[in-house]
């Protein structure tokens, strides 16, 4: 009876103060996040703007624009002049010439551009540096994240012209966008 009762004795020291224990408090779920409040402006999409008599005709790769929405030529003589989306074009003789994919946009500047082809965008572009040059048969349109040639190339477009040109690009201007 003194092995049994000892026993027990000893359960009792053992197990009696884990029950007695207070029990740490629950986890709780962590606080939610606050909805961010400042805006996050979409990045820029470049695209090529042939420019004519009768239309302005704007190739720009991705989802489609909206009726009014903004556009800046970032290239050439005419850079920063403004326009707006007029409509979607189901096509553009200039453009399917060239081989440069649509969606294609009429687009109607604040004032009359010089004719010709030239960088257009639908974002903030001050910090990107625009480069064009020549091969061959066509002109490269560059859009480098600093430097040019010597940061990372945001976007390159092409535009053939159909006769011969004299070749000036680098080799880091005509490659496909991160090679």
């Amino acid at each position: 009876m003194t092995i049994l009762r000892l026993s027990f004795v000893i359960a009792s020291v053992l197990l009696l103060p884990s029950c007695a224990r207070e029990s740490a408090p629950a986890p709780t779920a962590p606080a939610e996040a606050a909805p961010a409040t400042a805006r996050v402006e979409p990045a820029a999409r470049y695209g090529l703007a042939q420019v004519s008599d009768d239309v302005t005709c704007v190739a720009l790769s991705g989802d489609a624009l909206k009726d009014g929405a903004p556009v800046v030529v970032v290239s050439g003589e005419d850079r920063g002049r403004q326009g707006q989306v007029e409509r979607v074009l189901p096509s553009c003789e200039a453009f399917a010439a060239a081989g440069t994919p649509g969606p294609y946009y009429a687009i109607k500047f604040t004032s009359p551009l010089q004719p010709g082809v030239m960088l257009v965008s639908t974002g903030e572009t001050q910090r990107n540096e625009v480069t064009e040059c020549s091969s061959a048969e066509g002109v490269h349109y560059n859009v480098w994240s600093g430097e040019a040639r010597k940061s990372g190339r945001l976007w390159h477009g092409y535009w053939y012209a159909g006769y011969d040109l004299e070749a000036n690009c680098s080799d880091a201007e005509i490659g496909d966008v991160g090679t």
